[in-house]
């Protein structure tokens, strides 16, 4: 498949993907826990976004688990088919370790974006 196939990548031991593990760990991440904490997060990291001036662990922890908040089922389904999509071609042009590092800087800097 000369889409996926780049002759630029060099493969080795940690891009040799065609399982896409990180692409399906990041949607069985954001269903589960759609599906244990729906919709508010406050009872899995305990009370809303109180900022008060203090940056401490519990403020970053809230920011990083805001982009996994979804409004209904319908929502995260649909989000996760797009990511689905996106997620097998990127994490195939850049491997699965760095697609989990870039999508978990993009998380990190949209949740302090939106706590912002």
């Amino acid at each position: 498949m000369k889409f996926f196939d780049d002759g630029r990548k060099t493969l080795k031991w940690y891009n040799r993907n065609y399982f896409y593990i990180g692409t399906i760990l990041i949607i069985a991440l954001n269903i589960l826990l759609f599906a244990i904490l729906g919709n508010s997060f406050e009872d899995g990291i305990g009370g809303g976004f109180v900022w008060n001036g203090v940056f401490d662990i519990s403020n970053l922890l809230r920011s990083f688990v805001d982009v996994f908040v979804h409004g209904d089922w319908k929502h995260v389904l649909l989000n996760m088919l797009c990511f689905s999509f996106c997620g097998v071609y990127m994490e195939r042009k850049l491997g699965t370790i760095n697609f989990l590092l870039l999508i978990s800087g993009f998380a990190f800097l949209a949740g302090i974006a939106t706590t912002a």
